[in-house]
Parts: C-alpha cells; structure tokens; sequence
C-alpha cells in the first residue's frame, strides 16, 4: 500500500510537470531569459519618386517574417510589443496601425523572443533573415537593431483560448493472440 502511494505522488509530480510544460507551451505563463529584442522602426529615407510610400513603412508582413525566422532559429517564447505570440495570434495591417492578437500596436516595434544563447547567430545566418534584410532594410530602409540580453522578459498570453474541436483518440486495440 505504501508503495502504491509513492507511485501515485510520482504520476501526480510527473502529470503537473507535463502540465506545466504544457502552460508554457500555450504562451499561458510569463518568461523571462536569455535572449535577444529586435526593434522594427519606418524608414527615415525620402521616397524614391514614383516608388510607393507604403514600402517605406513597416509592416504586419515585416513583423510576421521576424517572428517566423525567430522560431525557426529556435526561439521558445515571443512577444511583439508585449503581446504574447501564441498558436492562435494574428498579425495584421489594419488601416494605418498593426493588430496582434487582439491588441492595437504602433512603431517601433519590439520583437522580443527567449532562447539559445546562439540565437541572434542562428537567425542572422538564416537565409529568410537574410533575405528579410536585403529586401526590406537595404531596399527601402527599414531601421532593424537588436540587443542581446541576459533578462528579457516575454510576458504571459492575455487573449482567451476557446477548445473549438477535439475528439477522444481510440487506443490501438491489440491483436488477439495466434492460437
């Protein structure tokens, strides 16, 4: 009986571990660590003429190819303007401001992301970073700069997180034994 105790505490220590794995996962917790904030800021360039305006500015699509390359260089918790990226967040241009999840954000904005103490050299060496550079800060110069730090902070997810569909996964039913 002692023993089947003992292994009961062990499942409820190893299921609230899972749990809380599962929390930080969701973005449900706040972190703080090692890592890297880049700031994203419009163009101080004249515009070119007969070049479009709106190259100049800083985009949703901007924020989005950061965010993505960050993960891709193995980010494990982000944030832009404090807002928590999650599986679920959105981020869009509406009109002449950025929408994240739920919250209206303007410039500069801050793309905060904890990891690897290799991140900023793993995302710099990405060639979509690359790329993301080239096409938008060379071309039309968008203001990009970083700071590497021991203590950024990546604050928990605000937004409400609704279980639309799921369904109860059948366990393998097991072959009958060959007579």
């Amino acid at each position: 009986m002692e023993q089947r105790g003992q292994g009961s505490a062990a499942l409820v220590r190893q299921l609230n571990d899972q749990l809380q794995h599962a929390r930080i996962a969701g973005g449900l917790l706040p972190l703080q660590g090692s890592g890297i904030v880049f700031q994203l800021e419009d163009s101080d360039q004249s515009v070119a003429p007969g070049a479009n305006e709106a190259d100049y500015l800083v985009t949703a699509r901007d924020i989005r190819t950061l965010v993505e390359e960050l993960w891709l260089a193995g980010a494990e918790a982000v944030s832009v303007n404090g807002e928590r990226i999650a599986q679920s967040t959105a981020i869009i241009d509406i009109g002449g401001s950025t929408l994240v999840n739920s919250a209206f954000i303007a410039p500069p904005y801050q793309v905060s992301a904890i990891g690897p103490a290799d991140l900023y050299e793993q995302v710099s060496a990405s060639q979509g970073f690359v790329a993301f550079v080239v096409a938008r800060a060379d071309a039309f110069g968008i203001r990009l700069s970083f700071l590497e730090s021991d203590a950024v902070d990546v604050p928990a997810f605000a937004g409400t997180i609704s279980f639309r569909y799921g369904r109860v996964v059948p366990a393998a039913a097991t072959p009958a034994p060959a007579p």
